[in-house]
Parts: structure tokens; C-alpha cells; sequence
């Protein structure tokens, strides 16, 4: 449906689907000072306007909850994607589709970061279950593309922080390193390039990224040994982004310092290496 046939139907009070994902548990406004509850019904708190906020009100928190749960398919399904992929296919532009797959994220947002910590430290065996809910729900939504124009699907979980991982490689390589694989698969299947995003120190586990066969990783350079991560994997992965949101490169930083923070990434991630 196009924008104009669209807007006939709501003058004329025909009701025009509605655009995007719709969620039963969804309520307020995300980014506005207060509370709002997202797609999946945990309660965040907004301190600031425009910031996301944080989840002070986990709709997991307690395990009991978790036998009345369910995957939240009525976001596949109302999800709709006809225009865009319309828009993609008429572009000559390199075009990318960023669904909500962010695994590691999303437990925190479901059961809290310290739980969550808990639940990986002791085993838990409810965490099992949710993980394997919520993996069959992430690989649906990359399915939604399959027929979709587009020339990458990126998927992230923000894993580091400044200085390492937040949980041990060791428990990652366990836990999560097989959804990607599985999500590579899955893009690589279509014919579209798997793109890769987090935030941190995540050095530890870039072999690892690349053995499952992610072609380009969007990560905070400076924050690794830029050196080394040039010197090993150059020609064998992507270097997209991130230049630094730090103070060689940042919006405030001088024109000399940002010039040299740039060159430093072009340096040692070209030739078959750089986006």
C-alpha cells in the first residue's frame, strides 16, 4: 500500500494496517521521562529525554513467571516489510536490515543484568529454556527477509566493556557463539551478507566471530589493540566501523586529532578490510 492509498483509507475511516511492529504488551513512549513498557513487557526507566533508559522492572525477574510466557509472534506477523523492501529494490545503494537480534541483550532486558549474571554462574536450568525461545523467535525474523531486497542483515549484542568481556570467552564460546553461527547460516542461506555490532572490548572472541562466518564486525577499535586486530585479521573480516566515539575521533575532538584517529583505522584495516 502506498503512502497516498494509505492516507485516502483514513480519511475515508477504512482503517489502514498498521505500519510496523505491534506488540499486546507494549505501552507509553519510549525516550519521554517516566516509565514506558517495551515489546516484551519489562518496565524501563526513563531519567533523561531521548535516552532509552534502563530496566528497572524485569518482566522475568522471578522464574515463575516464565511458564506463562511465550515468543511474541504477533510481531512477526504484523511486522510489514512490502515498502521497504520496495525502497531497497528500486536503490542502488548498499542496503542493510538491522532486526531486534541481540540475544545476550535481550536476557538482560527479560530477567535483569544481575540475574542474568546469576543464571550463567549457577546453571540455571529456566535459562536454557528462554534462550531457545528466544533463538527460534531471532531466526524467524531473519526469515522475514528471505524474500526481501536487501544486501546485509546485522545482528548485535553490546558484550564488552572498556576493558573486556562481560562474561568469560570460555562461557560465551558455550552459550552464545552457536546462535551465531546459526544466525550466519541463516543470512548466508538468503544470499546477504551477515553483519555483526557490539560495543566494547570484545577482541577476545573475534576469531571466534570469524569462524562463524560473520562478514563484517562494527565494534569500538580503540578501545582493542587497533594494531593487532589489523596485524591478525586483516583480509580475513570486514573492519566496519567504529571510528571512535572516544576523544581521538568524536564530534568535539579537534580537526588534527580526529584526522589522525581516522588514518590510524585506514592504515591497518584497507586492502580487503575496511567499511
Amino acid at each position: 500500500m502506498t503512502s497516498c492509498e494509505r492516507v485516502v483509507k483514513a480519511i475515508r475511516f477504512e482503517a489502514p494496517p498498521v505500519k510496523g511492529r505491534v506488540s499486546r504488551r507494549a505501552r507509553g513512549e519510549e525516550g519521554v521521562v517516566g516509565t514506558y513498557v517495551d515489546e516484551w513487557g519489562s518496565v524501563w526507566h526513563v531519567y533523561e529525554p531521548g535516552v532509552v533508559g534502563e530496566v528497572k522492572e524485569p518482566v522475568l525477574a522471578d522464574w515463575k513467571a516464565l511458564d506463562g510466557f511465550g515468543p511474541l509472534w504477533e510481531l512477526v506477523e504484523t511486522t510489514d516489510l512490502s515498502e521497504v523492501g520496495e525502497r531497497y529494490g528500486r536503490s542502488d545503494r548498499f542496503s542493510i536490515f538491522f532486526p531486534a537480534v541481540r540475544p545476550f541483550e535481550r536476557l538482560q532486558f527479560l530477567r535483569g543484568t544481575e540475574n542474568l549474571f546469576i543464571d550463567l554462574a549457577t546453571g540455571a536450568p529456566e535459562l536454557e529454556r528462554l534462550i531457545k525461545m528466544l533463538h527460534e523467535f531471532f531466526l524467524r525474523e531473519i526469515e522475514l527477509w528471505e524474500d526481501r531486497r536487501c544486501d546485509a542483515i546485522e545482528f548485535m549484542d553490546d558484550k564488552g566493556t572498556q576493558e573486556s568481556l562481560l562474561i568469560s570467552p570460555r562461557q560465551w564460546r558455550e552459550v552464545f557463539k552457536p546462535l551465531c553461527r546459526d544466525y550466519c547460516e541463516a543470512i548466508h542461506a538468503q544470499g546477504k551478507f551477515a553483519f555483526f555490532h557490539s560495543d566494547g572490548q570484545i577482541e577476545a572472541i573475534y576469531p571466534d566471530l570469524i569462524e562463524v562466518r560473520v562478514d563484517a564486525i562494527n565494534s569500538q577499535l580503540f578501545c582493542m589493540d587497533i594494531e593487532e586486530l589489523g596485524r591478525l585479521y586483516k583480509g580475513r573480516v570486514t573492519f566496519w566501523g567504529e571510528i571512535s566515539t572516544g576523544r581521538d575521533c568524536s564530534p568535539s575532538a579537534r580537526p588534527r586529532r580526529s584526522g589522525k584517529g581516522c588514518g590510524a583505522c585506514a592504515g591497518r584495516s584497507t586492502a580487503g578490510g575496511a567499511a
